[in-house]
């Protein structure tokens, strides 16, 4: 979590975390059966939960190639680009993503 005042640093450990809030993301963990519907471009509709009522919009970014296995679900890393926004959204907020076009 990084070093508190009057603490000393340690070397090769991060202290602090650069953000682009300008060109805010969202990575959902989509399942397989999702993935081989999605498209890179493919519009989708963001609710992030600090915001009730407020929908964002955002399109794929990419989608990952590698999948992850946690039990007998499959997931693939997806990442979705918000579109430019003066909503008040900051890195670390939970967020749903609904795929447009899609049934998933």
């Amino acid at each position: 979590i990084g070093a508190k005042l009057g603490e000393s640093a340690v070397a090769g450990s991060p202290e602090a975390t650069i953000a682009d809030l300008t060109r805010m993301q969202v990575q959902v963990n989509a399942d397989e059966a999702s993935t081989t519907v999605l498209q890179v471009g493919q519009a989708v509709s963001i609710t992030v939960d600090a915001l009730p009522g407020k929908t964002l919009s955002g399109q794929v970014s990419q989608i990952g190639l590698l999948a992850t296995a946690s039990g007998n679900f499959v997931t693939t890393l997806v990442t979705v680009d918000i579109h430019s926004t003066n909503a008040p959204i900051y890195p670390g907020l939970n967020a749903t993503v609904e795929f447009q076009g899609t049934n998933q």
